[in-house]
């Protein structure tokens, strides 16, 4: 092992600390989850802490970093060493995170944990782009956390219990990403229209119908849509802000019909919060229950891809639609929360790139720029 490996150190340091790594390398050590060379400085400063990275080769690098060995020596040190398994690389990233809160060398530890993620996220997100459950990651509210206990792109949740975005933002997952098929659920419309109504109900009491209507829209155009959607009566009709979306989806994906044919095939179920917790999405792709923020500044927390259901009419994508309690003060927050909800659905209508967003979010402004009805809106 290492240990055994320093203990034969030859008089002549630098052979000694390059035929210890060498002699490691033979017996299958592994180095560590960053560029060595590129981040001497930060390691030394670990070394000479005395810190611990988790890693069978850190003991012989930090001592040939407390010795002051020359730079081409722990170069040539690190290059003989075999790569990191994706376990060993959580280890190694885990160590650093421990260590980011801790006095001086936290922002050395901190450094090095943002080049580690960066490195090697290729190797630890899995196919769906998502993390290994045990791997520590920064939160919104600068902390860490278990990947499978830190909500993953979700509003209205306590910063501590959400995967930091800047790093999240680094996460490749396809929008519409392949599902396992599952077993069809019961009847849900009723429960559906029942939390939908209920979810917008706090918005109406302000001039934002039409807003709602593109919500509804953007959920199905069933009879029972069309009930919920009459009853929220705005300055243009629902069939007629149907039409615009419909004009924009097939204009933003190049396709005529795509809305509809997409509409047809999903299927909505509804999360609700219980006692200030909602299960959403995590940063591994698990669900996990996490608590609100309390600010009630979102009104769908998460949209989540549940997989594909198949029954004697087809196959539908089922998604579950995380609706957080909202108590806006006056039309623009009303506005505001519109906005914040199309946008969270739209991957689930194949509209997730940021320009298709945008789109949305100008067609919702579209309603609210003129409080005269005309003919051409009805």
């Amino acid at each position: 092992n290492v240990q055994r490996h320093l203990e034969q150190l030859r008089p002549n340091r630098s052979e000694s600390f390059l035929l210890a790594a060498r002699r490691a390398a033979d017996h299958g050590a592994t180095g560590l989850c960053v560029n060595v060379v590129e981040h001497l400085d930060h390691l030394a400063k670990l070394a000479n802490a005395c810190a611990e990275l988790n890693s069978e080769v850190w003991p012989l690098i930090s001592a040939a970093l407390r010795d002051g060995a020359a730079d081409e020596v722990i170069a040539g040190m690190a290059e003989v060493l075999n790569t990191p398994s994706r376990a060993e690389i959580v280890s190694q990233m885990n160590a650093m995170a421990n260590l980011c809160g801790l006095g001086t060398n936290a922002e050395a530890a901190r450094r090095l944990y943002r080049t580690a993620f960066g490195g090697n996220l290729s190797t630890l997100t899995s196919a769906s782009g998502y993390l290994p459950p045990d791997v520590l990651l920064p939160t919104e509210a600068g902390g860490f956390g278990r990947a499978d206990s830190l909500a993953l792109g979700t509003s209205g949740i306590d910063p501590a219990a959400i995967f930091a975005s800047d790093y999240a933002d680094k996460l490749e997952r396809p929008d519409d990403q392949p599902a396992e098929f599952i077993p069809v659920k019961g009847a849900t419309k009723a429960n559906l229209i029942e939390s939908v109504e209920r979810a917008f109900t706090p918005l109406s009491q302000y001039d934002v119908h039409d807003g709602i209507l593109l919500a509804l829209a953007m959920l199905g155009r069933d009879d029972r849509f069309q009930s919920l959607a009459a009853r929220w009566e705005g300055q243009r009709s629902f069939h007629r802000i149907c039409d615009d979306l419909d004009v924009l989806a097939d204009e933003q994906r190049g396709l005529t019909g795509a809305n509809l044919d997409r509409l047809a095939e999903l299927r909505f179920a509804v999360e609700l919060p219980d006692q200030g917790l909602v299960t959403v999405r995590s940063a591994a792709g698990t669900d996990c229950t996490v608590p609100l923020s309390g600010k009630d500044d979102a009104l769908l927390l998460d949209c989540i891809q549940r997989g594909i259901e198949r029954d004697e009419n087809g196959y539908r994508h089922v998604y579950d639609l995380v609706i957080g309690p909202v108590s806006p003060t006056d039309e623009a927050e009303a506005r505001q929360l519109l906005d914040q909800f199309i946008k969270k659905l739209a991957p689930a209508l194949m509209l997730g790139f940021e320009r298709q967003k945008a789109a949305l979010s100008e067609l919702l402004a579209s309603y609210f720029k003129s409080d005269q009805r005309t003919l051409a809106d009805t």
